[in-house]
């Protein structure tokens, strides 16, 4: 079997929650969940918790694991972790190792996803940047086609002028081009 499908008497056991929020907590979708296999005398599967969906939860979270009293254990079925009171009541009780490997093995595990989330973006906009590039150069070779075009367009029209000589609106008009007056004399009534 799978060992990061567990239980939700397990994941209650890791997290030091009540088995019911536990089983809100994959409700909500905060922990990817699964049903488990049928049991042999029938009745539903039994619903198996994903363990580092958990240890995420937990760690973006930010929750440390409670502090279990006899009475809840009694009440809500949750395994009563080990306690120690040698600490001063005014500070914090420092987490278990093993919770303290999961939230780390949490954050890792995020970290990891952060990467592969940011990899992808930035190939994704290499991509971009590669297509930019082409669509560029393909413009640019457009604009050299049609400049060539207009210059060959010119060229031509100039020959033609040269044989057939000036234009008839040129010839009506005399070979000298006709000047414009300056601004100055014009009068403004």
């Amino acid at each position: 079997m799978d060992t990061n499908w567990i239980s939700v008497a397990e994941a209650a056991r890791i997290a030091e929650r009540s088995i019911p929020t536990i089983r809100r907590w994959g409700r909500q979708g905060h922990i990817e969940t699964r049903p488990g296999p049928v049991p042999a005398h029938g009745g539903s599967p039994p619903s198996l918790f994903k363990r580092s969906t958990l240890m995420v939860y937990l760690a973006k979270t930010r929750q440390a694991p409670r502090q279990v009293t006899p009475e809840r254990v009694a009440d809500r079925g949750v395994a009563a972790p080990v306690v120690s009171t040698d600490h001063p009541v005014d500070q914090p009780a420092e987490l278990p190792p093993s919770i303290e490997l999961m939230k780390l093995e949490a954050e890792v595990f995020i970290l990891k996803v952060k990467l592969e989330a940011a990899q992808a973006g930035t190939e994704g906009l290499r991509q971009q940047l590669r297509n930019t590039e082409l669509l560029v150069a393909d413009t640019r070779q457009e604009r050299d086609d049609w400049r060539d075009r207009h210059d060959a367009r010119e060229a031509e029209l100039r020959v033609l002028r040269g044989e057939k000589g000036l234009p008839w609106w040129r010839k009506l008009i005399g070979v000298q081009p006709v000047h414009e007056l300056p601004d100055s004399m014009i009068e403004v009534q």
